[in-house]
């Protein structure tokens, strides 16, 4: 295999990807992060030496080698400190949490009423309940819909 072997102090980046006109469009840097973005601006993906692969434009989406997928705000090194997460919570269940261990909740907003589901399917939703109240609604493969909650 190719081998990139840095210096002791290096402090430039590894290797770099430009055009035929010298713009720079991706890099590896002196620690091995893989950059697609080289000014942070926009879309890049890193991978870290924290143990997960992540996407930035605005806001980190980082897959974890704990098999936890987790979102944060962004802000310059949030990404070791997410804060919501999705994880797996036994065969089959997914739990909602603050990013990392902790409690998190779901935010459901309005639409219109889905299409039914597939069979052996239900589809969780709000809604108006056509008097300016948001409701929480079930709704299963035979159209059928069953409200769970009503805002007072």
């Amino acid at each position: 295999p190719a081998v990139i072997q840095l210096a002791a102090a290096q402090s430039a980046d590894a290797f770099q990807v430009k055009n035929s006109a010298g713009t720079l469009l991706g890099y590896i840097t002196n620690n091995g992060h893989f950059r697609t973005n080289p000014d942070d601006t926009g879309p890049c993906w890193v991978h870290s030496g924290y143990g997960f692969i992540g996407i930035a434009d605005g806001s980190w989406l980082r897959l974890g080698k704990a098999g936890q997928v987790t979102w944060d705000s962004g802000a310059n090194g949030a990404y070791l400190n997410p804060d919501i997460g999705l994880a797996r919570s036994a065969a089959g269940i997914v739990k909602i949490t603050n990013g990392s261990t902790g409690a998190g909740a779901m935010q459901l907003q309005e639409m219109t009423a889905p299409t039914a589901p597939a069979t052996n399917n239900a589809i969780i939703f709000a809604e108006d309940n056509g008097s300016g109240k948001t409701r929480i609604v079930v709704r299963f493969p035979t159209g059928a819909d069953v409200v769970l909650a009503t805002e007072a």
